[in-house]
């Protein structure tokens, strides 16, 4: 596995996310069509905070404060009330911000980098280098987020994101 690898796959998942959000009307961020929970704003919110995270977790700047923790990590409960969030705006700026600044540190990392130690304490016995954390982080955490996005598109009753493959 290369850095360009992993910088691939983060490249092509950004492409994905426009698939998914770029036509939701930002009224339409918070809703919760058939009893889906988590909605685009939500997900915009916890995907940005946890590249947050990993960004810090590959030696560089967290730049989000605990008003992110708490609307969007981890035990934090997404609500339809589109006040409650930032703009689709103001959400993409963040996202795109912190998702530059991990494309920056994981092209500028070294083998050695790679192999060091996850930083989590929770993930480290299963995920035990930042190599495995990232792998993780853009195939299984970030996937199953745009998993779900393409879920709540369905229930909201629109096309399906990977039918604007190819266009």
């Amino acid at each position: 596995m290369t850095t360009k690898t992993l910088l691939d796959v983060l490249n092509f998942q950004r492409q994905y996310l426009s698939m998914l959000i770029d036509d939701v009307p930002d009224a339409r961020m918070t809703e919760q069509p058939g009893g889906v929970k988590n909605h685009p704003a939500w997900h915009l919110g916890h995907l940005a905070y946890a590249m947050d995270g990993m960004v810090a977790g590959m030696g560089g700047e967290k730049k989000l404060d605990e008003a992110w923790s708490t609307k969007y990590g981890m035990g934090s409960t997404p609500v339809a009330d589109r006040g409650a969030y930032p703009s689709k705006a103001e959400l993409l700026r963040v996202f795109d911000e912190r998702r530059s600044a991990l494309a920056s540190r994981v092209g500028g990392a070294s083998e050695g980098d790679l192999k060091g130690d996850n930083p989590s304490d929770m993930l480290r016995p299963m995920l035990p280098t930042r190599a495995h954390m990232l792998l993780f982080f853009l195939h299984t955490h970030e996937g199953t987020h745009l998993g779900q996005i393409a879920c709540w598109r369905k229930a909201a009753g629109m096309e399906e994101a990977l039918a604007k493959f190819g266009r």
